[in-house]
């Protein structure tokens, strides 16, 4: 393996490694953010049901 090609081959691992990386992260938060506001919603139903 010539080193040309093995740096396109290291770049284009490190670019999948961050793309799945962000992939990742993007759905954890998404994931968080709903979860929040699911939560949020819950807790007005509760209040206006004591109310």
């Amino acid at each position: 393996m010539s080193p040309d090609k093995f740096l396109d081959f290291l770049f284009a691992g490190y670019g999948a490694f961050w793309t799945i990386l962000f992939g990742y992260l993007g759905m954890i938060f998404s994931r968080q953010r709903r979860l929040l506001r699911e939560v949020e919603e819950l807790r007005r139903e509760l209040s206006q049901r004591k109310g």
